[in-house]
């Protein structure tokens, strides 16, 4: 995928875009172009509504491929919802997308055999009274990071692109990647990554900054285990509420996904804080072993051995306490912020976000044009 085409076709790899501000019609169409800082779904949806009302937008994101914290891991033969487990609905506006996903199949309907695990022991959920009932569990087929790659289709998106450095340039805004190869510029810069890392970048932007200090996130360690033989318990997903997991969620009960045995087990952000900077080897070990004395403790006969056990550490998994507005938008640096921290813990936070940011700029451009 070639680097900033949507910018500017002509250029060649590792030239910095500039446009003359002095030419009207130039300055009229580079007035309506983005860089989008992370391709999450937050992200996706900002750059993906911009796009539908003309603007030339290109998403940069660092990892390989499309997912943000809804990714999966292909580890053959086995695949691993490793990150966003599902997602509800509240909001009309997300729901027509849902729909929208739902009509190609790309999204849904996951109704997992529940439990809830404590000091006492297991308890299983009645049916009737799931909470699901009442906002019925999504996931994204045939993995999780499906629904950023729907939410991304047309756009312009530039993997493997590691933002190190962003600055004010004649145009808007300058951002340079970790190679220092790769520059590019525009005159709106979006960033939809976690709160933390925005902050990172954010050097001579002190007052949004200061209204980032508000935000807070969590960690979380997560691991992936497979076993040779389905184990027999009687739950899918379980809600862990004592040790070191908090949840743990059995791969083939998903719609769409390999018979094989698989299971991906979240820690409690409590003790992923407390061991952030351990080595990944040693959590999974730990945490797999906590998984079987919970599998003893469901009934499991006999002792099981993973034929698959890795982790994998999300440093700014969880919101613990949220912007609590939609968006930020700096008029008068032309950037804006977006993400699931803006709002709270849930992915239906990240779309309303990057939407509501989209509607931002896609309005100061209506009343531009009516003052004209």
């Amino acid at each position: 995928m070639s680097d900033f085409r949507d910018l500017n076709p002509g250029l060649r790899h590792g030239e910095l875009l500039t446009m003359s501000l002095t030419q009207p019609d130039r300055a009229k169409q580079n007035e309506h172009r983005a860089i989008v800082v992370g391709a999450g779904v937050a992200g996706s949806v900002c750059g993906r509504d911009l796009a539908a009302a003309g603007w030339s937008v290109t998403l940069l994101d660092k990892a390989r491929g499309p997912g943000g914290r809804a990714s999966s891991r292909r580890i053959e033969p086995h695949r691993f919802d490793h990150g966003a487990q599902y997602f509800t609905v509240r909001s009309e506006s997300f729901q027509r997308g849902v729909d929208s996903m739902a009509s190609r199949g790309t999204v849904k309907l996951w109704r997992p055999r529940t439990a809830h695990i404590n000091s006492s022991g297991i308890s299983i959920d009645d049916v009737d009274d799931e909470p699901s009932n009442r906002h019925p569990r999504w996931v994204a087929c045939p993995g999780m990071n499906d629904l950023v790659r729907d939410l991304q289709h047309g756009l312009d998106i530039n993997f493997q692109h590691h933002v190190e450095r962003i600055e004010r340039a004649a145009d808007g805004w300058e951002v340079t990647c970790a190679d220092a190869a790769r520059t590019a510029s525009a005159p709106n810069l979006v960033l939809a990554i976690p709160a933390p890392q925005a902050t990172a970048l954010l050097t001579d932007q002190p007052e949004i900054r200061c209204r980032l200090e508000a935000v807070r996130m969590q960690p979380c360690w997560a691991v992936m285990i497979a076993y040779d033989r389905t184990l027999d318990v009687p739950f899918d997903a379980a809600r862990v509420e004592a040790g070191p997991l908090r949840w743990v969620a059995r791969q083939s009960s998903r719609p769409d996904r390999s018979p094989l045995e698989s299971w991906v087990l979240h820690a409690s952000p409590e003790w992923s804080r407390d061991h952030l900077e351990a080595e990944s080897k040693i959590i999974a070990e730990d945490l797999q072993r906590e998984f079987e004395r919970i599998l003893q403790v469901a009934g499991l006969e006999g002792t099981v051995s993973p034929v698959l056990c890795t982790a994998h550490r999300w440093r700014y998994a969880l919101v613990d306490q949220p912007l609590g507005a939609p968006y930020l938008w700096c008029a008068a640096s032309r950037i804006g912020l977006c993400g699931d921290w803006c709002l709270g813990p849930r992915i239906e936070a990240a779309y309303e976000s990057g939407r509501e940011l989209a509607q931002c700029l896609l309005r100061r451009r209506e009343a531009r044009a009516q003052a004209v």
